[in-house]
């Protein structure tokens, strides 16, 4: 067991129109972005259900999978946030690194997070992201700026004490900062969030200012 852990969850039932979709996004474009890292301290964790476990699993031999058998009660998808003890398979890990299934990082993303990660005090690390069009490959400043009290989707939650472990998604990525003694934001460069069809909660702002920064 490594010293850090990238979770992404890639949870969705049986049959759902944007699984094939979002499989091959997360194997084609995020996926790469992990293994690229110069600090390969880590280890991949996928949050998927267990008939997906054998496509996921397949995808590299660095990648395991855990589940929450949990599902809010009146919502259409699985839940996003549960309890560390409602999961299925994951260790504590005392820097846990949080990446949507259709986003993806820098190649110094992880080194960056140990950089800030350190001492007695439980940190949040929230990466303010470049948006990035699928379909035109440019890239643009999101209008939303993340901070103390606003948490990003690519983040790092760093924990010394295990003793009151938190999960990563126990809340939203956006609450994620009440969680922790100190919270850290790191400006654009490290984080990339996708704008595409099947991305109902990011949208690009039709003002937005192009981001000349490349790509990783």
């Amino acid at each position: 067991m490594n010293t850090a852990a990238f979770i992404t969850r890639l949870h969705y039932p049986r049959n759902h129109p944007d699984w094939q979709w979002r499989l091959k996004y997360y194997s084609d474009r995020v996926l790469p972005s992990i293994l690229n890292q110069t600090d390969q301290d880590f280890d991949i964790w996928v949050w998927c259900e267990p008939h997906h476990v054998s496509e996921v699993k397949g995808l590299h031999r660095r990648i395991r999978t855990f589940w929450a058998p949990y599902q809010a009660k009146g919502e259409k998808y699985l839940a996003d946030q549960v309890q560390y003890d409602q999961t299925v398979g994951l260790p504590k890990y005392k820097l846990q690194i949080g990446i949507d299934s259709d986003d993806f990082i820098s190649k110094k993303l992880l080194q960056k997070a140990r950089s800030i990660c350190k001492g007695e005090q439980s940190i949040v690390v929230s990466f303010q992201p470049v948006l990035f069009d699928v379909k035109t490959k440019r890239r643009f400043y999101m209008k939303r700026r993340y901070g103390p009290n606003f948490g990003s989707a690519v983040f790092a939650f760093y924990q010394p004490n295990l003793d009151n472990y938190q999960f990563a998604y126990t809340v939203g990525h956006r609450s994620l900062p009440k969680l922790a003694e100190k919270v850290v934001v790191v400006p654009e460069g490290y984080a990339f969030v996708s704008i595409h069809d099947r991305n109902y909660s990011t949208r690009l702002h039709k003002n937005a200012r192009p981001y000349k920064g490349a790509l990783p």
